[in-house]
């Protein structure tokens, strides 16, 4: 459903919809990472000649987690596997790079041109981006009303499941993803019963 209307779209075999559903994801990662960037700097600057470039989208989790989609309805197993890559993925941020970003944040102020968040935490920020916007994917990407309510409640057995462990960006990750104005009206759809 797009602005309340029903949109149909048909193609040859399962393979092609999941093509066109990676295509549309990686479409969806570069709206949430670049829209509201090039709507506010206009407004922000309107004297000021902008210069628009294009920086290539690079999907680096994609195959984990098209590997993971297979494995939705074992929970525990999708919660471990998102662990072990987001342990490595911590562990390459140093300490000071933590506490660096942290302060950034907290002051409110505009960064510095020295302050720029570290390769190392642009990767962890980009990790959750992309599980967070995997997570929308995986529901809006159902065929039916029942499949998106079968896929939510794996979804949500992987949330608690990376909580138990101990994975709070996990679990972090998955909450933002169901928090998505994308999901609205399927959260709008669900009755008090279902829920």
């Amino acid at each position: 459903e797009f602005r309340s209307s029903r949109w149909s779209l048909v193609v040859p075999s399962v393979a092609d919809m999941r093509q066109v559903g990676l295509a549309l994801w990686e479409i969806l990662q570069e709206l949430d990472c670049t829209f509201l960037e090039e709507h506010t700097l206009l407004s922000r600057f309107p004297n000021q000649d902008l210069v628009k470039r294009t920086v290539p989208l690079q999907v680096l989790h994609s195959a984990e987690l098209e590997e993971l989609q297979r494995l939705l309805h074992f929970p525990e197993e999708v919660a471990l596997r998102l662990a072990d890559s987001e342990n490595e993925l911590f562990y390459q941020v140093p300490p000071i790079d933590y506490l660096r970003q942290v302060t950034l944040d907290l002051g409110g102020s505009p960064a510095q041109a020295g302050d720029t968040p570290r390769a190392s935490v642009r990767a962890l920020v980009k990790r959750f981006n992309e599980v967070s916007s995997w997570v929308t994917h995986l529901i809006i990407s159902q065929p039916t009303h029942e499949d998106r309510k079968c896929v939510l409640s794996c979804i949500l057995r992987v949330a608690l499941s990376c909580w138990n462990i101990g994975n709070f960006n996990g679990a972090m990750e998955i909450v933002a993803g169901l928090k998505s104005n994308k999901l609205k009206s399927f959260w709008l759809s669900i009755t008090e019963k279902e829920a």
